[in-house]
């Protein structure tokens, strides 16, 4: 529903030139557009107005945008134009982490270097008391210049359907961190398939360790 009320073409608030559908989930639809003020791209969330979550998303992108780390995907603008909601990101040339894992694992190297990164991007933001709460391979971002871009702080986690309130969300990011390293030495991911990624295999009930995945 998002996508049937942007158009590409679209010009919202006078200023970004939509252009390209990048995914569609449920009322929200995400946007690659222009900044025809600055001359950049730009990724654009947006969800019909009227929707139940609207409400929830704006906030969470006011929230996110008091966050200044680099290796967090900047919230640029926040919009309720009374038809449609949308949050304007930065654009982050490069491959999302589920991408990247689908070639297969990290080098145990690499994988210390890119944990440490969201780790540390993580700990700033939970200092503001923002709290993640979907990290996953498809919110991790490895840029062209080799760099780090968390996406959708606080703003993914606005659009789920199914939450556990008495869960504590940055005990619920540290076990993500978990599951991201795990994952990044694996190419599966734990508790399920997720991301693209199928579902990391079991044992009497328990993960098998990463060395045994990799070992075949």
């Amino acid at each position: 529903m998002g996508a049937h009320l942007v158009e590409p073409g679209a010009v919202l608030g006078d200023r970004y030139v939509v252009e390209d559908l990048l995914a569609e989930e449920g009322e929200s639809a995400s946007w690659r557009a222009r900044d025809r003020i600055l001359a950049r791209s730009v990724v654009i969330q947006a969800l019909p107005s009227a929707s139940p979550f609207a409400a929830e998303l704006l906030a969470a992108a006011k929230r996110a945008s008091r966050v200044a780390d680099p290796r967090i995907l900047q919230v640029l603008d926040a919009v309720d134009d009374g038809t449609l909601t949308y949050v304007v990101r930065e654009w982050a040339t490069g491959q999302s982490l589920d991408i990247v894992l689908s070639e297969g694992p990290l080098p145990a190297r690499r994988a210390a270097w890119l944990m440490r990164e969201v780790a540390g991007a993580m700990a700033n933001s939970h200092r503001m008391g923002l709290p993640h709460r979907r990290l996953a391979p498809d919110t991790v971002v490895i840029t062209k210049s080799s760099g780090v871009k968390v996406i959708g702080l606080g703003t993914f986690a606005a659009l789920r359907t199914e939450r556990d309130e008495a869960d504590d969300p940055e005990t619920e990011d540290t076990l993500d961190l978990g599951r991201l390293l795990y994952a990044c030495l694996t190419a599966r991911w734990p508790g399920g398939a997720a991301s693209g990624l199928p579902a990391a295999p079991m044992e009497h009930g328990r993960l098998l360790l990463p060395r045994q995945v990799r070992a075949g």
